[in-house]
């Protein structure tokens, strides 16, 4: 039974996401050479204990394990089995997971997983730079007529972040024109997790936050194993002044996937601070020291430091 459950809340969860082409049947034996290259098979085995259950990815080619994962009895108890594989899932099937980053090192990739990645690596390390690369990219496959609501999506979050941010490139960002690509790419991906996030976050920018909130919350309700979904869910709750909705839904995403982007951390801070858990709120500022000086991030650090007494860093952050 342990192994059933895991395998139908597996093909739930890959289903949702629109990084990769998911095939919901056995692989029948034949092969072809090129699309194996960019093809992965997860299996599900027998683990070392009587009731556990081992989720192995591997490369179809190659037959490269990249993931192998032990699930215990408990991991894949009905009332824990969806948070284990959203912890998998995210992990491993968007841009910043293994299957991404076995594409890029071994040179196979496509237009879209190479821009994939760069928008990825820019969230990571957010500069004029890194956001330059991904945007270019993006907007040349946009240009040649894509048909992936990808593309439209994070384009739009893209160009936004030009100009919030100030970035130089594109010349002349609106956010009426990165609403355009968020409405373009909700038309080609209707059931799209990542196409009702975009539109959300805009309308969430121009403070339309009942708009932003119903999208953002379809968004989560399209792939809930996407725990990416969920945080952006919880950050625009937050930043409605939800708190008490929203800091539950993102820290239960910060908890259950390490790998996290900062803002995931920020959005944790805002709202444990806002309903007054000291605590919580000066753990996810510690979070935030890895990013580069952004002001908002700085200050969040400044409170942290004071929260927890620790009198000398707030010296060095407000010099900052």
């Amino acid at each position: 039974p342990e192994a059933a459950r895991v395998a139908a809340s597996l093909r739930t969860g890959l289903a949702g996401f629109d990084t990769i082409d998911f095939i919901g049947r056995d692989a029948d034996g034949t092969h072809d050479p090129a699309a194996d290259a960019t093809s992965f098979v997860f299996d599900i085995l027998p683990g070392p204990a009587p009731s556990d259950v081992t989720i192995e990815l591997q490369n179809v080619a190659t037959g490269r394990v990249l993931l192998s994962r032990n699930l215990t009895a408990e991991d894949s108890a009905p009332d824990a089995v969806e948070d284990s594989i959203a912890n998998i899932l995210t992990s491993t099937i968007p841009a910043s997971g293994p299957i991404y980053g076995y594409i890029e090192q071994s040179g196979i990739g496509t237009g879209l997983t190479q821009c994939l990645v760069l928008n990825d690596r820019y969230y990571l390390d957010q500069s004029a730079a890194t956001h330059e690369a991904a945007y270019r990219c993006l907007e040349k496959l946009a240009n040649q007529g894509a048909k992936s609501s990808l593309v439209y999506s994070e384009l739009a979050s893209l160009h936004l972040e030009a100009v919030t941010d100030h970035y130089a490139y594109p010349s002349g960002a609106t956010i009426e024109q990165a609403m355009s690509f968020a409405h373009r790419a909700v038309q080609i991906g209707p059931t799209s997790p990542y196409a009702h996030r975009a539109y959300g976050y805009l309308n969430s920018r121009l403070g339309n936050t009942d708009e932003a909130i119903r999208w953002m919350r379809k968004a989560h309700e399209l792939n809930p194993y996407d725990l990416g979904m969920a945080a952006a869910y919880g950050y625009g709750l937050i930043f409605a002044g939800k708190y008490s909705e929203g800091t539950p839904i993102i820290a239960h995403a910060v908890e259950t996937f390490s790998g996290h982007p900062t803002w995931w951390d920020y959005g944790l801070f805002v709202g444990a601070f806002m309903l007054g858990d000291a605590r919580q709120a000066a753990i996810a500022s510690e979070s935030l020291r890895t990013t580069a000086t952004k002001s908002h991030y700085l200050a969040a650090r400044l409170i942290g430091a004071k929260i927890a007494g620790r009198g000398q860093l707030a010296g060095q952050l407000t010099d900052e």
